[in-house]
């Protein structure tokens, strides 16, 4: 008796467990590409130079800090790919005013608003960035 007790409250427990790693998977990846972009906005203030974000694509489900080296890895760029970094996110969607490119320039300001759709599973997050302050958020 005890164990068919056991067994239903695991049946019940194992799927929202499930739901609940691909939220975190979905949030996690969301921030890390929020924390990037809000990474290279500074770089550009602090350095007075305008620094890029490169989307490499929906293939590669990745993005690159252009110029700029891994700190892990100083001999290589600093390049993301959500999809091996542990969050299994792919990215469904990039537009920066029809560019895979986010400029942000010495003032830390982006040459255009944009977005980034990323999704785990059924979780979808958006990151956005707005044009006149520069500012990262990330939806559901």
């Amino acid at each position: 008796m005890v164990l068919i007790i056991i067994g239903m409250l695991a049946s019940m427990a194992l799927p929202r467990y499930g739901n609940s790693i691909v939220i975190h998977s979905a949030d996690a990846a969301a921030r890390r590409l929020a924390a990037d972009l809000e990474w290279a906005r500074t770089l550009a203030r602090t350095r007075s130079a305008p620094q890029t974000v490169r989307i490499l694509g929906t293939a590669d489900h990745a993005y690159e800090l252009v110029g700029i080296n891994d700190p892990d890895h100083p001999d290589q760029a600093y390049t993301v790919s959500l999809t091996e970094v542990g969050h299994g996110a792919v990215i469904d969607s990039y537009d920066f005013d029809g560019d895979a490119d986010l400029v942000f320039d010495m003032y830390g300001l982006p040459d255009s608003a944009g977005q980034v759709v990323l999704s785990v599973g059924d979780e979808q997050r958006t990151i956005q960035v707005e044009v006149g302050s520069g500012l990262v958020s990330v939806t559901e």
